[in-house]
């Protein structure tokens, strides 16, 4: 399914602002991660501003980044320090989360890219995708990422996915990235 950024913010509201934010509500409900009205738990290993969150007042979003930009969204709680933080604090492993959440930077044109280090590559993929799935696993939770391609990780299905044609506020060109929910099968690792 191809969605057009235009499209969504022609709902106008929260949408016109964070179109992104509105599909992600709209695929975490598809694959029944997500009920209206309830509260959810995120943990989101690359919280940066919290847009994605800007539109899921419901959302209880602890966040990591290694820098702390200015929230559109305030994380409920926040880690100032590189994905792979998650496995040393106790009071996150002794939690249970609804979602993992991945959007680790794909364009050298992002802001910040320079200093994104810890997104290296573990020889096969990203780190920050290694350490999302690894916590997906571990919370057994869906894992949302979004990525320049469609990934599938062995182990895990498909829930529910889109391809968004977003409009670069940078280039003010329009390309399309990949969002998928997936689920980890019990028992991988």
């Amino acid at each position: 399914m191809l969605v057009d950024q235009r499209e969504i913010q022609a709902r106008g509201g929260k949408c016109a602002r964070y179109p992104v934010s509105c599909l992600i509500g709209e695929l975490l409900a598809r694959a029944g991660v997500i009920k209206p009205l309830r509260r959810f738990k995120v943990l989101d290993l690359t919280f940066g501003e919290g847009r994605f969150w800007a539109a899921l007042p419901n959302a209880e979003v602890w966040g990591f980044d290694i820098r702390r930009l200015r929230w559109v969204v305030k994380p409920s709680r926040f880690y100032n320090e590189s994905c792979e933080g998650w496995r040393k604090h106790e009071e996150i492993l002794s939690q249970s989360f609804d979602v993992v959440v991945a959007d680790p930077p794909f364009s050298p044109y992002q802001r910040g890219w320079e200093k994104r280090g810890h997104y290296r590559d573990n020889g096969s993929i990203p780190i920050i995708l290694y350490e999302a799935r690894k916590a997906a696993i571990h919370f057994r939770a869906p894992l949302l990422i979004h990525f320049v391609g469609k990934l599938v990780f062995y182990g895990f299905r498909v829930m529910a996915e889109a391809w968004f044609l977003g409009i670069s506020h940078l280039t003010q060109m329009s390309f399309p990235t990949w969002f998928g929910v997936l689920s980890p099968e019990v028992g991988e690792g």
